[in-house]
Parts: structure tokens; sequence; C-alpha cells
């Protein structure tokens, strides 16, 4: 009947409505009857899906490289890191034995500088009592029998002066060396 309608052009335009109508009855019955996974919507939607998945699996795969580089990344500083903490632990304990090696050291040079202070105290004294004496031993000149016995006493006092003056010296330049030697230690 379509193609009778068709072929009339004196067909009324009402008869050209249905048969426009039915035509499109059948493509609709026609697409109905097509399976879903044949139109082109389901396979533009079911590629849109495919590309989301394979794009996610991807993103997923990289993410999951990028964790294991900074995962190993973090490792290998934890162990530089742990590396340097040992080196510098003993630099520590290096440090503090030479610390206390020089505080020995400090102490061992003020012990022998109280030592030779009390030396020198000693020695002065010593030399002042011999000087006192032979100022006692000119003035009595007159006590002695002979001047020759006087000049032994006074030749005997005098060279007990000059070795103390030496001795003397002697721990004055020690206790100098001594006195820089604790300057260059602070």
């Amino acid at each position: 009947m379509l193609d009778k309608i068709e072929r009339e052009p004196s067909s009324s335009l009402a008869e050209q409505k249905l048969a426009a109508e039915i035509e499109k009855l059948r493509i609709e019955n026609a697409q109905i009857r097509r399976p879903t996974w044949k139109s082109p919507t389901f396979l533009v939607t079911l590629l849109g899906l495919a590309a989301s998945l394979i794009a996610n699996v991807n993103q997923f795969q990289n993410s999951r490289k990028q964790l294991d580089n900074a995962d190993n990344q973090f490792r290998l500083e934890r162990e530089k890191w742990e590396t340097e903490k040992v080196k510098l632990e003993a630099e520590i304990k290096r440090l503090n034995q030479e610390g206390i090696r020089k505080n020995e050291r400090y102490e061992e040079v003020q012990n022998e500088l109280k030592n030779i202070e009390k030396e020198i105290n000693t020695w002065e004294e010593s030399k002042f009592k011999d000087e006192v004496q032979l100022t006692l031993e000119k003035a009595k000149v007159d006590q002695y029998p002979t001047i020759e016995e006087y000049r032994k006493i006074v030749e005997s006092t005098e060279a007990s002066i000059k070795e103390k003056e030496g001795r003397l010296s002697n721990l004055r330049a020690r206790r100098t060396e001594l006195e820089q030697s604790i300057g260059c230690m602070q």
C-alpha cells in the first residue's frame, strides 16, 4: 500500500503522513529487533568505557612504578643517613676522647707548673738565706784568724749562690715554657 500511495501524486496529505508514520515504525521495529550490542550508541559507549579502563590501568601501573621508585629512593636515602649517622657518632666519640686527653695533659702541665713554683720558692728562699749568710760572713771578717779561712767561706757561699741562681734560671725558663703551653691549650 505504501508503494501505491507514493506513486499517486493525487493522494491526500493524510495518506502521505500515514505512509511516513508506517515507514518510521518499520525503521524503529528494525532497530528494536537488532541486538543492542550492534547499535552505534552502545559501541561508542563501550569503546569509551574500554578506553577509560585502559587509561586507568595504565595510570595505576605508572603510579605503582612511581611509588616503587619513591620507596627505593627513600630506602637509599635512609641507608645513606644511617651510614652518615654512624660516621658522625664515631667522630663525636673520637673528639670526646681527644678532649679527655687534652684535659688530662692540661692537668699534668698545671701540676708540673705548681711543682716548679714550689721549687722556685724553695730555691729563692735558700738563695736569700745564703745571701744573708754572705753578708754576715763579710761583717765577721775580723773574727776569723786568717783571711784565707774567710775567703774559703765567702767563695763557698758565692758558689752556692751561683748554683742556686743557675737552678732558678732553669726553673723560670721551664715555668715560662709551661705557661705558654697552657696558653696554647686554651
